[in-house]
């Protein structure tokens, strides 16, 4: 849930966004222990995220709290990442809403944007290059779970 109290602007990103985008996804590597040891060794965010559209989320005092980015030819999201400091509020939302407003734009966001809450959560639909339609979604619970396998 969003503490309204904290104050987020999301926009593309700059040049003077590099430092702290590069600081985050070298973050967010280091945490992803399932990842191929040649991606954190070439944790270089500028490269692998090179023709992508680039969004940041700007928190308190200006801080860059998350950041996505999409290939949008193909409507793929390549990139999520939040700040763990500022997980669940409200980031994550606010990088997928600016995602759909550039959907709406192209004239391929299916659904708006909405929260059904639990166990549903957050999720749009979006349209592909081929006419598919494709589900943008988090927070979703889980009803089983598979706790051991013979």
């Amino acid at each position: 849930m969003r503490d309204p109290r904290i104050k987020l602007a999301v926009r593309r990103l700059e040049q003077s966004d590099a430092a702290a985008v590069q600081r985050l996804y070298e973050r967010a590597v280091g945490r992803a222990v399932w990842l191929p040891a040649e991606v954190e060794a070439d944790a270089n965010f500028a490269h692998v995220s090179q023709g992508e559209a680039v969004f940041v989320c700007h928190g308190p005092e200006g801080r860059l709290v998350g950041l996505l980015s999409a290939y949008v030819p193909e409507s793929f999201i390549h990139h999520v990442y939040v700040d763990p400091e500022f997980e669940r509020q409200g980031v994550g939302t606010a990088l997928l809403d600016r995602l759909c407003q550039l959907a709406r734009a192209q004239g391929c966001l299916v659904r708006e944007p909405e929260d059904s809450g639990p166990p549903v959560g957050y999720w749009a639909f979006l349209r592909d290059p081929d006419g598919h339609t494709l589900e943008i979604a988090y927070g979703q619970e889980l009803g089983l779970a598979v706790e051991h396998t013979v």
